[in-house]
């Protein structure tokens, strides 16, 4: 996503088990998508939360700004 590149984040499994670990359910992948299709190629991409709890918990947070 911070490359502008959203292929790899709209065709995640090839990723393999680590895709599937982030996103065991859709729910959790459809309002990213829902995110990227709101953003505009000249958008400015901030990430605002990035941390891990449990070493296996993120909450990672993108701010797109124009």
């Amino acid at each position: 996503m911070v490359s502008g590149t959203n292929r790899c984040v709209i065709d995640y499994q090839p990723a393999g088990e680590v895709s599937r670990q982030a996103f065991f359910t859709t729910e959790h992948f459809y309002p990213l998508l829902y995110v990227l299709g709101a953003s505009r190629p000249d958008d400015r991409l901030t990430i605002f939360t990035d941390s891990c709890t449990l070493g296996a918990i993120s909450m990672t947070s993108y701010l797109f700004e124009a």
